[in-house]
């Protein structure tokens, strides 16, 4: 399972969860990975060391 379906499952559990930090944070995360995605060209996949740079940039 790719990063960004991890952080959509993840997102699901704290939505659930009502853990508000915690959805912002996977948000900003998600947010900076689609971002990153349609600036390098349409329906291009970042791989995932690439995925993983931006979230510790993100976090």
């Amino acid at each position: 399972m790719s990063l960004l379906n991890n952080l959509t499952e993840e997102l699901k559990t704290a939505m659930r969860a009502k853990d508000v930090l915690k959805l912002e944070a996977l948000r900003a995360i998600k947010s900076a990975i689609l971002l990153a995605q349609t600036s390098s060209g349409a329906g291009a996949d970042l791989s995932e060391d690439e995925e993983i740079k931006l979230s510790s940039k993100t976090g």
